[in-house]
């Protein structure tokens, strides 16, 4: 008997409100019912995959969603949306670095912008003598982390190649830095997810998909050919031995509205990076 579940009823619910985990974010129950809960933090990048109308764009945006109504004062978002339909609920969210970003050229533009951060970042540890953002809040330099969601990777990659570079570089020196990549893709190919992607963002989410061999692109091993669509997936995080199967929550347009609502007022687009992005446009 199918049972929708929605993300509004595990944002309430005692797991993940008490939760401890400094990013936690949700995505859906287990088999037995439980709501699955995961530290971005401890993750650190994620890679969503799956085949059209899996329920991949849905579970990117109740990541973002929990993560925000969880500790929404934390996080800035850098949201990169080539196919320009699946970020535009988050448009007037205050949390936003800048709007989300469509053009192949301000993708660019914002991808170096976040390198350059993530040095600037780096400067400011050694000056503290520390070594990563906790650290760095212990000492009264508080950073927000930064979450990068790009919806769809295939389509960068196809079009610059030089993305896989840059974001190969975000993975490698993100984390303690406080800058976290969610990668979402349709194409799960040799060509898309390639060994430089692969080896720096090692936890990752399998949808249904349409060959056991795009599965053991995604996961290493086959199995997300049997998956059942609409939110059925196997999540193997990087502490993971094996895969875990969840069934993705249900996102709504109440859901949206109920987190913007609990937002931080103060926040605003952050003037260099809007700066950079209008001049190359």
């Amino acid at each position: 008997n199918p049972q929708i579940v929605y993300l509004k009823e595990l944002l309430s619910s005692n797991l993940f409100s008490k939760d401890k985990g400094k990013l936690s974010a949700i995505i859906g129950v287990r088999i037995d019912g439980c709501p699955y809960v995961l530290d971005l933090v401890d993750t650190p990048h994620l890679l969503i995959a799956g085949t059209t109308g899996s329920g991949k764009s849905i579970t990117l945006q109740a990541l973002l969603l929990s993560a925000l109504a969880k500790a929404g004062d934390k996080i800035r978002l850098l949201l990169i949306d080539p196919k320009r339909v699946e970020m535009q609920s988050f448009r007037e969210f205050s949390n936003l670095l800048c709007r989300p970003l469509t053009e192949i050229g301000e993708i660019r533009t914002a991808l170096q912008w976040a390198v350059n951060e993530m040095e600037e970042r780096y400067k400011t540890f050694e000056s503290l003598g520390v070594r990563d953002i906790t650290e760095a809040a212990r000492k009264g330099h508080k950073l927000p982390y930064i979450i990068i969601a790009i919806d769809e990777l295939a389509d960068l990659i196809l079009q610059d190649a030089t993305m896989e570079t840059i974001i190969a570089r975000i993975a490698q020196m993100g984390r303690a830095s406080g800058l976290h990549l969610l990668l979402a893709t349709q194409r799960p190919s040799a060509d898309i997810l390639t060994g430089l992607i692969r080896s720096n963002v090692p936890s990752r989410i399998a949808l249904r998909v349409q060959k056991s061999t795009e599965s053991k692109i995604i996961l290493d091993e086959i199995g997300a050919e049997n998956l059942l669509g609409k939110g059925d997936m196997l999540v193997k995080l990087s502490q993971d031995s094996s895969p875990v199967r969840v069934h993705g929550a249900l996102v709504t347009e109440e859901d949206f509205e109920q987190v913007k609502r609990h937002l931080p007022k103060h926040f605003s687009y952050d003037d260099e990076l809007t700066q950079r992005i209008d001049a190359g446009a």
